[in-house]
Order: C-alpha cells, then sequence, then structure tokens
C-alpha cells in the first residue's frame, strides 16, 4: 500500500529554554559533554529520550568500562575516572588501582548499572546542568548554515530549544543529519550496520564449577552448542560458546550473546523488531544454559536490558576520520582530546561469513594508546554543533575501537569545553584552538 501523506497546519512552536550549550543524548558521551559544560559556567541543558541517564552503561545495561588500563596502568582521567572513584568509595565499582595491581592485563573496570545510574544522576544535577528526561529531539533549528537549536516533542508536546552551541550525542548523529550535514551509515556509508543485541544478568550462578567444567572439557561448550542449534533450541545466527562474564555479584554473571541482523537503528520498525527479537534470544540463551552447562542448572534470569545494544548507525563526515592506521599505530595529534586503546571489534553484518575488509582484533601495542583528534568531532561544513561518542567520524574498523564507552565519555567532555570556549570567544565551534583543548584535558 502506496504511504499517504498528511498535510498539517502550519504552527508556531514555544521555546522551553535558551541555552548557551545544548547537549542531546544522555549516554557516556553527552554526560561528558553537559557536565563539562556546566562546571564550566555556561548555561547548559541535557536532553534524553529515556527516563535515565548513561546509555549503554545503563540502559544497555553494560557491567563494566572498557580499556581503563593499558599495560598494566590506568591510562585515562576527567570525568569517567571521577565517576568510577565515585562508585567504588561506596562498594559499587571496582577500585582501579587496585584492579590493575591485581591483574596487570586487566582492560575493564567493573560496576553495578543500578548504582551507575544513581551515580550519574548526582553527578549531572550537582553539575548546574538543566536535563529534561523523556523528550526526543525530532529536528534541527538551522539558521544561515549553523545549528541554532532543536525541536523536541515529549508528554509536554512540541516545543524548541535555541542553542549558542549544540552538541548531538545521540549515537546516530541525528542531528547533524537533520540539519543536512554529511554522514555515512554501515558498510559502504550507506549499507548495512554491524547486528544488535540485548544483553542479560543471569543469577544464582555457579560460576566456579562451570569455568572448571569447561576447562576440563576443552571445546564441549561449542560442540553443544551446536547440537542445540541443529535441534531448533538456539538459532543458528549465533553461537553460546562461552561463559557469562563476572559481575559485581557473586553469582550473577553477564551476557552479552545473541545478534539480530539487519537492523537500522534509524528506523523504529527496526528497532522494535530489534526489541522483540533480542528478548526471545535471550530465553533460547538462559534455556540453554540450564539444560546443558553445569553450575548454570539451577540459574534465575535476574535482568535483561531495557533497550537493544546498538554498535553503529550514521556517523559523521568530519574535518578528520579517524582511521584503522591511527588506531593500531598509536598515533597522538596535535588537538588529541581521548586517549583509547580498545582493539578493533566490527560484528559481521553477515550472519555467516566475515565483515569484508575488516581485521578484527588489531589494536595498539600493550602500554600504549591512539589518541582521538578534536577534528572528529567537528563536521565538514555545518556550523556551532559538534559530535560526541560512536557518531563520530570514523572508518568503519576504527569506530569498532572508538565506539566504546569510556572513549565517548572522554569525546563527550572535550566537545563540552569545546563549546563552552567557542562560546566565550565568540568563535565558530570548528576554529576552537584544538591543541589547547588537548593541554587541558590530557596535560
Amino acid at each position: 500500500m502506496k504511504m499517504a501523506i498528511v498535510h498539517e497546519p502550519a504552527r508556531g512552536t514555544p521555546v522551553v529554554a535558551e541555552v548557551e550549550v545544548l547537549v542531546v543524548g544522555a549516554g557516556p558521551a553527552g554526560v561528558g559533554a553537559a557536565v563539562r559544560a556546566a562546571r564550566e559556567g555556561a548555561r547548559t541543558l541535557l536532553v534524553e529520550s529515556q527516563g535515565m541517564l548513561g546509555g549503554a552503561w545503563t540502559s544497555y545495561m553494560q557491567v563494566h568500562a572498557t580499556s581503563f588500563f593499558s599495560g598494566g596502568r590506568v591510562i585515562v582521567g576527567g570525568l569517567v575516572k571521577e565517576i568510577v572513584d565515585g562508585l567504588a568509595s561506596e562498594g559499587h565499582a571496582e577500585v582501579p588501582e587496585e584492579k590493575v595491581r591485581e591483574f596487570p592485563t586487566a582492560s575493564a573496570v567493573h560496576f553495578e548499572p543500578e548504582w551507575m545510574k544513581c551515580r550519574l544522576d548526582d553527578v549531572v544535577t550537582e553539575s548546574g546542568t538543566e536535563l529534561l528526561l523523556h523528550a526526543r529531539c525530532v529536528g534541527t533549528i538551522v539558521e544561515d548554515g549553523a545549528v541554532r537549536g532543536v525541536f523536541i516533542e515529549s508528554k509536554s508536546g512540541r516545543q524548541a530549544v535555541i542553542a549558542d552551541v549544540t552538541i548531538d550525542c545521540t549515537g546516530d548523529a541525528d542531528v547533524v543529519h537533520w540539519a543536512g550535514g554529511a554522514t555515512l551509515k554501515g558498510r559502504g556509508g550507506g549499507g548495512d550496520c554491524q547486528p544488535v543485541n540485548t544483553t542479560f544478568l543471569l543469577a544464582n550462578v555457579d560460576r566456579e564449577r562451570a569455568v572448571a567444567w569447561v576447562e576440563n572439557n576443552r571445546g564441549l561448550l561449542q560442540e553443544l552448542s551446536d547440537k542445540a542449534q541443529e535441534k531448533g533450541e538456539i538459532d543458528k545466527v549465533f553461537s553460546v560458546y562461552r561463559l557469562g562474564a563476572r559481575t559485581m555479584y557473586p553469582d550473577v554473571t553477564y551476557h552479552n550473546l545473541g545478534h539480530v541482523y539487519g537492523i537500522d537503528a534509524t528506523k523504529v520498525e527496526d528497532l522494535t523488531r530489534a526489541q522483540l527479537e533480542g528478548r526471545r534470544q535471550v530465553r533460547q540463551i538462559y534455556n540453554f544454559y540450564r539444560k546443558y552447562v553445569p553450575g548454570y542448572e539451577n540459574c534465575r534470569l535476574a535482568a535483561i536490558a531495557p533497550n537493544t545494544g546498538l554498535r553503529e548507525s550514521r556517523r559523521l563526515v568530519g574535518v578528520y576520520t579517524l582511521a584503522t592506521e591511527d588506531v593500531v599505530g598509536a598515533r597522538k595529534f596535535d588537538d588529541g582530546i581521548a586517549k583509547h586503546n580498545y582493539y578493533v571489534d566490527v560484528h559481521s553484518s553477515d550472519p555467516f561469513g566475515p565483515e569484508p575488509g575488516i581485521v578484527n582484533g588489531e589494536r595498539p601495542p600493550q602500554g600504549d594508546y591512539y589518541e582521538v583528534p578534536y577534528r572528529c568531532l567537528v563536521p565538514e561544513r555545518i556550523e556551532q554543533v559538534l559530535v560526541a561518542g560512536r557518531c563520530l567520524s570514523a572508518g568503519r574498523a576504527a569506530l569498532g575501537s572508538a565506539r566504546t564507552t569510556v572513549c565517548c565519555m572522554s569525546m563527550g567532555e572535550a566537545a563540552g569545553l569545546a563549546a563552552v570556549r567557542a562560546v566565550r570567544q565568540g568563535i565558530k565551534v570548528r576554529d576552537v584552538d584544538g591543541a589547547g583543548l588537548k593541554r587541558t584535558l590530557l596535560g
């Protein structure tokens, strides 16, 4: 059936706020941007479509902050370190320095996601950031080639927010896209994206017994998974071949398994399918563990993430595009604003084959890191908008590294600082001194 078009009558849209810095999206990148801008003294508004802050850390229910360490030392600082340290002081996260002393090859710091929600509430409100939850950005206000704010919709109806600088932390580059800025999506710029999945927690688990069983029966878990697929007990598009990860709770394991393919995160019908299919896969995996894996026979389903975990959609075409060579070569930049050392991790968009042209597992040398340049946050042509988070300007392989949460929050903090400097100096965000940002943020 051909879709009809309904013409709405023209109407005026009330302005709900006029701010210096507007941040759209409150995942790790958005929290970093808003808190830094507010602490710099700018009137700042943070807009989030969900009822919680934290994005992947909370809504997607991750239980760890990845790439905190490299070569047995902490390599990140700033707000992300402050947040994790705050949780650790209350017993809700691992102490980074203690973790890396005990496990010199460690990469991630674990935390309790429910307490992360509360911690982020406090950090954002105490910074002086104004906040609107349950408000979705649905359009961008553009005047003379510059972003002047956005349109939002909520239970209060349609409203406008006017801002001197807007920071797009939507993950999907929504603000830039609606402003007419250049973006790419997935393979080849407009093709298939990485699959999505739904994370979950299993409780009442004897993980030590499960680990011992796996170690004493090499390859058996994969063999059982293959047989379960042949029987139709679990889908053939993913393999249950590893145990759940440890968490802060002694009898609870974290599972980041399953894949839903062919999802475009910018289409509501695809997101709907992803949510339903993700929960169906969770039930399959739960039943598999209870039936086949010692230590899991009495497990219980403790929690399913409220939202589907997204890895890729639109990404910015920026002044600079982060390349695989930058990641693997541990490249440093005059305007480097974030340190990171995660490996290239691109989940294939083909259920039964590798991603063409991608070499997964490549990474900077242990003990080293690469830097994300400020220019990756600056659009090629549109003015007074920055991006931060997984919609940065990057090639697909480089995005597979830089998209993780710690790096996203560091990018966000840099964007928040840059936005305030642009406002205070009366300049375009593209003209902010990137080297000055690096001196402030990385020392």
